[in-house]
């Protein structure tokens, strides 16, 4: 299995265990059609049994921070797309993707790692609050296929470490 179809099938179990627990937040075109430009750049970081992907997480810079959401100015790796495969769920696999990647950014000079989590989405909120994550004032708002999207931001500074 190539490591587009191992990570397309991680985030397809991860589709369908939020949809049968009431989350609508991914479908079966995002996050998929964004993971074969995220493992070219070379930007999607794995925790692998073997060779499968039970962990998988997106982190780079972005050019604009999210309008809305109160950041400080300083500059930030965003972290995309944490997910981890339903028949590993509390294993701490989440929370050793995190770690790796709290220490990617400050090795990359970043004072600071953040990431939306939609309103809806209570136990990721719960999660990154745990981690140590800082939820900002202020909501990101889009229209997605007719429908709002809020998102909020969450901030970890990474020096604190």
């Amino acid at each position: 299995m190539d490591d587009f179809a191992a990570v397309k099938e991680l985030y397809g179990a991860v589709v369908q265990h939020m949809r049968q627990n009431g989350l609508f937040i991914w479908n079966e075109h995002y996050p998929v059609e964004v993971l074969r430009e995220d493992i070219q750049k070379g930007r999607l970081y794995l925790l692998c049994e073997g060779k499968t992907p039970l962990c998988a997480c997106a982190i780079f810079p972005v050019r604009t921070p999210f309008e809305g959401v109160i950041w400080e100015d300083n500059p930030a790796l965003y972290m995309w797309r944490l997910a981890v495969h339903p028949a590993h769920l509390r294993k701490s696999l989440g929370k050793t993707m995190v770690k790796h990647l709290k220490n990617l950014t400050k090795k990359q000079g970043y004072p600071l790692l953040r990431l939306l989590v939609v309103d809806c989405n209570q136990p990721a909120h719960a999660f990154y609050q745990n981690l140590g994550f800082t939820k900002k004032e202020g909501s990101y708002q889009d229209i997605v296929n007719g429908k709002l999207l809020i998102e909020y931001g969450y901030e970890y500074r990474v020096q604190e470490e």
